[in-house]
């Protein structure tokens, strides 16, 4: 595949397709990070990894952490979480309520929150500093930038290394995926799934 462009990812269109409406697979991975973080001692640096317009892994540490570093690679997805700083979607609220419904720890002022501790930073995962974050977090980021083992795996083992010893890392990945759209443009995916992922990271973990 020819180098993409990532300042042609549109924030609208994909949160159009995704996230106006809350679906079920994010309903369960909701619960999952409602009931993880619910023992979570405080942290002082967390790292969101290619964030993308997706604010709900930002919901999720916001109680547990001082500062939040989104670090996201389109300049149109940089816009659109710096906009949301100042004022969120409303249809995030429904994201919210369900964070709140599993856990009273996010009964919490969410946009004042997100004001005070959320640092957003254009960059690549490929550069990400490491034994930086007492946690990071990436959902759904190093198998749908490319089309590459090599390139998934130097995502990924950034990703693990970008964390001090002792620290924690949370990720989702879509298994299986053969690619997605967004507008008319095709993105790239690198197909994982649950034997791939543990080889990879039981050793570092």
């Amino acid at each position: 595949m020819k180098q993409l462009n990532w300042s042609l990812f549109d924030p609208k269109n994909y949160l159009h397709d995704n996230y106006i409406q809350l679906h079920g697979e994010d309903k369960k991975i909701i619960k999952i990070l409602a009931k993880f973080y619910h023992k979570m001692p405080r942290l002082n640096l967390t790292c969101e990894i290619g964030a993308g317009p997706n604010l709900y892994p930002i919901m999720a540490t916001l109680p547990v952490t001082n500062n939040i570093e989104a670090v996201e690679y389109s300049p149109r997805n940089v816009i659109y979480l710096k906009k949301q700083k100042k004022c969120i979607d409303t249809f995030w609220n429904l994201y919210l309520k369900l964070f709140l419904k599993e856990n009273e720890l996010y009964k919490i002022d969410f946009v004042r929150e997100l004001k005070k501790k959320l640092h957003i930073k254009q960059g690549s995962i490929y550069e990400l500093s490491t034994n930086r974050y007492d946690l990071s977090s990436m959902h759904f980021v190093a198998e749908s930038i490319t089309d590459k083992k090599r390139k998934f795996k130097d995502a990924c083992l950034k990703f693990i290394l970008s964390v001090k010893s002792g620290g924690y890392l949370v990720a989702s990945f879509m298994e299986n995926s053969k690619g997605y759209k967004v507008g008319d443009i095709v993105f790239p995916s690198y197909s994982v799934n649950k034997n791939i992922l543990e080889q990879l990271f039981i050793p570092h973990t």
